[in-house]
């Protein structure tokens, strides 16, 4: 039979193990974490909203249907009716932003597809807690014309066949005075919460908005607290707090004619898989189904074991077959008498559902405190940050900008505008590819291939003090790796050793020749040409290079999917090697010459920005010596005074040539780290 079919389906709402998880990513940053388990939420949420269409379908087909079936096919509805709105915000380039906005207008808009375990655990008991208190409203409602239910709470008298033989001794009670459709919209909004609905009153969201823009100051101000890390808060205007019970006459109207239209195909629907139920048994069903059956019902007490003798699921299956099924199949039991006998069923196991239901929260509360890779906290702490950064670093960049478009025409330049100009244009040039990975829908989440491929992509200005720090201690080690090659391989070993400032003068003043005969950049190879350019500490693209690593990457696809299956699936498996196809491969003598002319025009340029930032030396800050000191690929030399004894003043003295510069900046960072200044 089809339903036998259901039995491997099991919804996937948490599509992620946080245990798993945490071990495969151990080591990676906070961003890197984030973005690997958005992109898998994404991944899995589309594969299961795919996979519930064709079950769907399959089920639609099938004549005869278990409750479960019946139960999934409305689930998957509502989530594909979700999905259609939901998807807009992953194909419109920059719409993901407004995504907060939409959940705050339409907070059950999220399809349960794309939802973790704990978020949904999350949703079941915000809808408990709901139930709770529209069961407490309702109650009062049949109080009022059954006296004798006031002290069912919790009376062991009161048994489940007790309460069914109140409800068919006031059948006429039930059905004139107390029948739903003659409820107005505040008490038919109470129902749908008590039965478990997802439902649309029509006001709630003219409530929501009406309530934003008189709070759109306050909102504001919050939002300003928010991004400085301030605890102050504003409170919001509570405003059109009774819309429930003032609404005009023929909006009245509208609103129960919706309600009463939405409650009456739910109760449709649970008399259906009722009868389901009875054709087919429980065969299919899980505890965590079953529960779903009771709370649409109000019939959550049935569910909970607190005097059990048997498993879990049996004394469910037997509880809502005897308290449920074996009395709402007779003739003579309304659809607006169940309706009541849930809530006075309710009532008469409040103690038992308060308990459970405090229990829930407390686990949840723990389970969200001991799980350190949860989602939901780590894409809102990843979100405030991200902000946060957007902000700061749109207003850096627009101040910037002025500062550049200021100075530009400047004739007279002090070395500390000169340096920032430079930094100017190397950001701006950068901001257009960074934007477009920020603005176009998902490419955020090839962020870190971006930054694998081009480490200083990222303009300044976005990029974290600490990120900023690191990548300048990286740089700084590169450099120092270069200035040891540069040094082994023009076999300048002799030269070391040096103790002073005045002996690596006086050396480099001796062998001006031999300089010369080595400093000719113009017969360097490649290799040489980028050592320097690292020594130098220089942002340099070289086009081939990153070809080759195009290539190798697509030629060696079936090996990094190898590699990706084993990390996922196989752990503990060797990673296989990849190969280097252009090893041992020779380009073309124009492509060779291309290459090492576009190194040196890029060295060239460095020199004279070098030059430039020295005429107007006397006018620098203090501030900036260490910058200039990077600029050259010396060590930090601290204050203006030693910049001007080993740098400057030796330069102007002797008139030291464009090309010479490579070797006394490299001769002075190779001895300078042996001695103090």
């Amino acid at each position: 039979m089809m339903f036998r079919k259901l039995l491997s389906y099991k919804p996937v709402y948490g599509v992620l193990n946080h245990e798993k998880f945490k071990q495969r990513t151990l080591g990676k940053s906070k961003v890197k974490t984030f973005l690997l388990e958005t992109w898998e939420v994404m991944y899995r949420g589309s594969a299961d909203t795919f996979r519930d269409g064709r079950i769907m379908i399959e089920h639609q087909l099938s004549k005869k249907k278990t409750a479960l079936q019946l139960q999934e096919i409305v689930r998957i509805r509502n989530d594909l009716l979700k999905f259609i709105p939901f998807s807009f915000f992953l194909v419109i380039p920059g719409a993901e932003l407004l995504l907060p906005p939409y959940l705050y207008l339409f907070p059950n808009a999220f399809p349960t597809t794309y939802l973790f375990d704990d978020k949904l655990e999350r949703r079941w008991i915000t809808k408990d807690r709901k139930q709770m208190n529209s069961q407490r409203f309702l109650f009062q409602l049949i109080k009022l014309r059954l006296p004798q239910v006031e002290n069912i709470r919790n009376n062991q008298e009161y048994q489940p066949k007790h309460i069914q033989k109140l409800i068919l001794e006031n059948t006429d009670i039930l059905q004139r005075q107390l029948y739903y459709k003659n409820m107005n919209s505040e008490q038919l909004v109470h129902l749908c919460k008590f039965l478990g609905m997802e439902f649309f009153r029509g006001t709630y969201t003219v409530m929501k908005l009406t309530r934003l823009f008189i709070n759109l100051d306050i909102h504001f101000t919050n939002l300003y607290y928010f991004i400085t890390r301030n605890p102050e808060r504003k409170v919001v205007r509570n405003v059109l707090k009774n819309w429930n019970i003032k609404l005009p006459f023929p909006l009245e109207d509208l609103k129960r004619w919706l309600l009463i239209f939405q409650i009456k195909n739910h109760l449709k629907r649970c008399s259906d898989q009722d009868k389901a139920f009875r054709d087919f048994g429980f065969d299919d069903q899980t505890f965590e189904t079953m529960r779903t059956f009771a709370r649409e019902r109000g019939m959550t007490a049935s569910m909970i074991q607190k005097e059990r003798t048997v498993s879990d699921l049996d004394y469910a299956k037997m509880c809502f077959k005897r308290d449920w099924i074996d009395f709402t199949h007779k003739e003579q039991v309304f659809e607006n008498m169940k309706i009541w006998y849930a809530i006075l069923y309710y009532e008469r196991f409040h103690r038992r559902i308060r308990e459970e239901h405090e229990e829930r929260v407390q686990k949840k509360q723990i389970k969200i405190i001991d799980n350190p890779t949860n989602l939901y906290q780590k894409g809102q702490n990843f979100i405030q940050s991200a902000l946060g950064l957007a902000i700061q670093g749109s207003k850096a960049m627009k101040n910037d900008f002025f500062f550049y478009r200021q100075i530009r025409t400047q004739q007279n330049k002090s070395c500390d505008e000169i340096f920032e100009s430079y930094r100017i244009i190397r950001d701006f040039k950068k901001i257009i590819p960074y934007g477009i990975l920020v603005a176009l829908p998902l490419t955020y989440l090839i962020i870190p291939a971006y930054i694998a491929l081009f480490p200083n992509g990222i303009p300044s200005q976005f990029q974290f003090i600490e990120q900023n720090q690191e990548i300048q201690d990286q740089s700084q080690k590169i450099s120092n790796e270069s200035a040891q090659k540069l040094i082994e391989l023009f076999k300048l070993t002799q030269f070391q050793n040096l103790r002073s400032v005045e002996d690596i003068q006086k050396t480099f003043l001796n062998n001006r020749e031999l300089f010369d005969h080595l400093l000719n950049i113009d017969q360097m190879n490649e290799e040489q040409l980028i050592l320097i350019c690292r020594f130098f500490q220089m942002e340099y693209m070289v086009y081939t290079l990153l070809f080759k690593l195009l290539a190798n990457l697509f030629l060696n696809a079936k090996v990094h999917i190898l590699n990706l299956y084993n990390w996922k699936f196989k752990p503990q498996q060797q990673q296989l090697q990849t190969r280097d196809y252009f090893v041992n491969v020779q380009l073309p003598i124009e492509v060779q010459e291309y290459r090492k002319k576009q190194l040196r025009n890029l060295i060239r340029l460095h020199i004279k920005q070098i030059r430039d930032q020295d005429e107007q030396f006397q006018q620098s800050s203090d501030q900036i010596v260490s910058k200039l000191s990077a600029f050259r690929g010396l060590k930090d030399l601290k204050t203006k005074k030693n910049y001007k004894q080993i740098w400057i003043d030796f330069i102007q003295k002797h008139n030291i040539r464009d090309e010479e510069l490579i070797w006394y900046a490299l001769l002075t960072e190779y001895n300078i780290q042996q001695f103090t200044i």
